[in-house]
């Protein structure tokens, strides 16, 4: 009988990716305004990601909002989805506007 290859998807001692597209990923994002823990599935994009971080924190300035993530100051493409990114739940991100942190 053949070794089973314990790297293979339906090995259920896998840890799962919790940036799948199906699944939800848990944020920590932070503005001047405060800081709070948003949840999304990874098919979200990051342009609603900064809709919803806006809309909680009451965000209505005009401007060019961005979502930086706080360990590599790397600014996330507004166009992908959160799946793609490679993000683990409790990742911290910063939202940032015209420039700045808002």
């Amino acid at each position: 009988m053949k070794p089973q290859n314990p790297t293979k998807p339906e090995d259920p001692m896998k840890p799962e990716d919790p940036t799948k597209p199906d699944e939800k990923i848990s944020l920590v994002i932070s503005t001047t305004r405060g800081t709070d823990t948003f949840e999304f599935l990874g098919t979200t994009k990051v342009e609603e990601v900064i809709h919803a971080v806006r809309e909680r924190f009451e965000l209505t300035g005009a401007g060019e909002y961005a979502l930086v993530e706080k360990a590599s100051g790397e600014q996330l493409d507004p166009d992908r989805p959160l799946a793609s990114l490679k993000l683990k739940d409790g990742d911290e991100l910063v939202l940032t506007g015209g420039g700045v942190n808002v």
